[in-house]
């Protein structure tokens, strides 16, 4: 799910994309 995530983030290149990206990453 990673390479999925991954693509995610690329997609939300903004603030709050990268904010929920780092919660779920620190999550993890």
């Amino acid at each position: 799910w990673r390479t999925k995530f991954r693509q995610a983030m690329n997609r939300a290149d903004n603030d709050a994309g990268t904010r929920a990206i780092d919660s779920l990453i620190n999550y993890e």
